[in-house]
């Protein structure tokens, strides 16, 4: 039984090194949280492609390297991997160029999506970059509708990346996003990714809708002033860890990886969480994501278990307050 098997994007980040130098790293957001995942003890698994080619072989390595099984890893003679240019300011935070014009991971085809692993998963975990593109986007719904048979809860990141989706008007880019919460029983995202789907409403307005959809918890990331939590009755706020930041690659990944591990330590708790509990893989939560900003890459910078007790007892918080991120929500979303 794997606790997480998740469907998506793999591709090799070249992140930006001093004096003009780049190291190529593995990335993809759903490929991160299952390291982190990983990294916490659990058993996960992937659903993907990427080409026949150097890089291929060396991302099949590295699932193997952070105990990711590799059963459902397609590869494309006729695609090569997909590659991501990632660019950082002085902040720490993240631009990205892409070459997947096409990509291999888009090439991923009903046929191709691994059913052994689909079931025998406690989890199932998707993003969107996975519907921007024919067949991959079939081959996301196959995955679902088998998945949701089955009685599996989903879970969804929509890690929204304008330049991927500049094929499609805007107006189907919001649809398929959005279709994506209505598959999800819990959803993570940013307050600008948020911002963008719900424009000119307030946060607990936002959140209210996207409830609507169908996640029964949502967890919303704000960078360096925290995240929160929402049920369809409450809203839980916390502050995050003062860490230094050097990249921000992957850190969303790592703080719904270490949510989702949380969450499945007490399978039966998640559907009637308490707010002690809720706060408390929160706390988890940023530790993880806080960690992983001060590391270059993704896959490489996501801590252990270890690592992520010892930020909560011995760093700081960066003090904020739940006023103050909803006020920052409503500035993005005028």
């Amino acid at each position: 039984m794997y606790d997480i098997v998740a469907l998506g994007e793999y591709l090799i980040d070249f992140t930006p090194l001093p004096k003009h130098c780049f190291q190529a790293n593995p990335g993809g957001a759903p490929v991160n949280l299952l390291t982190m995942a990983s990294r916490l003890g659990n058993k996960v698994g992937f659903i993907g492609k990427v080409g026949q080619d150097h890089f291929g072989d060396y991302l099949k390595a590295n699932l193997e390297h952070y105990r990711i099984d590799t059963g459902g890893l397609a590869r494309s003679t006729t695609t090569p991997t997909t590659l991501a240019f990632v660019q950082l300011n002085e902040q720490g935070d993240r631009a990205f160029q892409f070459y997947r014009n096409p990509g291999a991971d888009t090439q991923l085809t009903p046929e191709e999506v691994s059913e052994p692993l689909l079931s025998s998963c406690r989890l199932f975990h998707f993003g969107s970059l996975s519907l921007t593109h024919s067949p991959a986007k079939e081959a996301t719904e196959t995955a679902l509708l088998r998945v949701k048979n089955l009685g599996v809860p989903v879970s969804y990141d929509p890690n929204y990346r304008p330049l991927l989706w500049q094929h499609l008007p805007e107006a189907e880019v919001r649809k398929r996003l959005l279709w994506g919460a209505t598959q999800a029983d819990i959803m993570k995202l940013s307050s600008e990714e948020m911002s963008w789907l719900f424009p000119s409403v307030s946060l607990q307005q936002a959140l209210l809708k996207l409830h609507c959809l169908g996640p029964r918890l949502i967890f919303l990331t704000f960078g360096s002033e925290g995240s929160l939590v929402s049920t369809k009755d409450k809203i839980l706020y916390q502050p995050t860890y003062d860490t230094p930041i050097l990249d921000t690659t992957g850190a969303g990944d790592a703080f719904f990886g270490c949510a989702l591990s949380c969450l499945l330590k007490d399978e039966a708790h998640w559907k009637k969480p308490t707010s002690d509990f809720l706060i408390d893989i929160l706390d988890s939560a940023n530790a993880a994501g806080a960690l992983c900003c001060s590391h270059y890459g993704a896959m490489p910078a996501m801590p252990t278990a270890e690592e992520v007790q010892f930020c909560k007892g011995n760093t700081p918080r960066i003090h904020c307050s739940f006023n103050a991120i909803s006020q920052k929500f409503s500035e993005l979303s005028s």
